[in-house]
């Protein structure tokens, strides 16, 4: 990935160029064709993003003076950004309804032509923090639970896989098609994020998923002696819009740089004292970028949420 300070520009590398959370090839029934987004990072797309860390106005003006603070909508953002800039591809629309019945099936998230490979796609987006949580048995999909447990990675991908990337197969989804002049379409999902080991538990990585994109989850009570065994000599508790790119960023972004342990675990028993919600921390060394994403969650996690 390219050295990129601007914290908005280096977001958008991270959506649209990172390795992708799920292998989505690896992990289709057979016979099902869905592969991760073809437009991969190229000279000419790494000429872009470094003219745009030149000069970002035209992405800060596309996100507006209030980007959204919702992250998938927000990566969701960024790629739109990508799609209308890039003289490759023709962006057709984005969050496409489809309705039938009486209400509403689904939505095409990013539809486009691309004029290198000749076709029309479908691309599903979605941006993801699982933590790994021990149980008895083989690696599954099941054992990685969003922070607030409401999601986990078998229900994100069941969904993705049984319906969401199926949606152009229904009647009422080849009619909002032909309505927009697509006859023939292929399909594309992309899931950006991360996985956390559990600290000092590391689970198997379940079928398909990146080992690239790991970090950590450790409650509360046990994070004074995660960092004090890791080497990175600084700490900073992350804003929720500082979850996606590596956070190096931070450095130039916050006046005072990257905290000491100390005031990041005063912060975080601050923060615990008042709130259940799980938060984000970052590790850095010698003040260039970070080595550790930890998310830390309430010591009754999983059951209190």
């Amino acid at each position: 990935m390219l050295d990129l300070h601007t914290s908005i520009v280096r977001d958008l590398a991270w959506a649209c160029f990172s390795s992708p959370l799920v292998q989505t090839h690896e992990i289709v029934d057979e016979g099902q064709a869905l592969a991760n987004c073809g437009l991969t990072l190229t000279p000419h797309r790494k000429i872009w993003l470094t003219q745009l860390e030149a000069d970002p106005s035209a992405l800060r003006a596309w996100l507006g003076s209030s980007p959204p603070r919702r992250l998938g909508l927000y990566v969701e953002r960024l790629w739109h950004f990508f799609l209308e800039q890039d003289p490759s591809v023709e962006f057709v629309a984005h969050n496409v309804p489809v309705r039938g019945g009486g209400r509403t099936l689904g939505e095409f998230d990013c539809l486009y032509y691309c004029y290198d490979r000749e076709r029309y796609f479908h691309l599903e987006l979605a941006a993801k923090f699982y933590l790994g949580v021990a149980e008895p048995g083989p690696a599954s999909w099941h054992q990685w639970w969003g922070p607030n447990t409401a999601d986990r990675l078998d229900l994100k991908l069941g969904r993705m896989l049984e319906h969401q990337t199926r949606l152009g197969e229904q009647p009422a989804g080849r009619q909002v098609l032909r309505e927009l002049g697509i006859d023939e379409l292929a399909c594309e999902a992309e899931i950006k994020g991360y996985l956390y080991q559990p600290y000092n538990k590391a689970l198997p990585m379940p079928r398909g998923c990146s080992t690239a994109a790991q970090g950590l989850w450790v409650h509360a009570s046990e994070v004074e002696e995660l960092m004090s065994a890791h080497a990175a000599q600084y700490w900073q508790l992350l804003d929720r819009m500082a979850w996606l790119a590596p956070a190096a960023s931070l450095i130039t972004r916050h006046a005072h740089g990257p905290c000491s342990k100390s005031a990041t675990l005063t912060a975080l028993r601050e923060h615990f004292q008042v709130s259940e919600r799980p938060v984000q921390i970052a590790g850095f060394e010698e003040c260039t970028h970070d080595v550790l994403r930890v998310f830390v969650v309430p010591d009754n996690w999983p059951m209190g949420n």
